[in-house]
């Protein structure tokens, strides 16, 4: 957590933190995790990498 804590910012950190909390406890846990961190840290669609890909075909 120490090196990563270099590299990351505080907000994810903590989710990283709460992700293994999760994991200690139970599958709904991780479960809850997943849904809270996809609503703070929505996914971000490359579509310049998609676009490659299209035409990569």
């Amino acid at each position: 957590m120490g090196e990563l804590s270099l590299n990351v910012g505080k907000p994810k950190l903590d989710v990283v933190e709460a992700l293994i909390s999760a994991i200690r406890s139970s599958h709904a846990d991780i479960d809850n995790w997943i849904t809270t961190t996809q609503q703070v840290f929505p996914v971000i669609e490359d579509r310049g990498f998609r676009a490659a890909q299209d035409a990569n075909g």
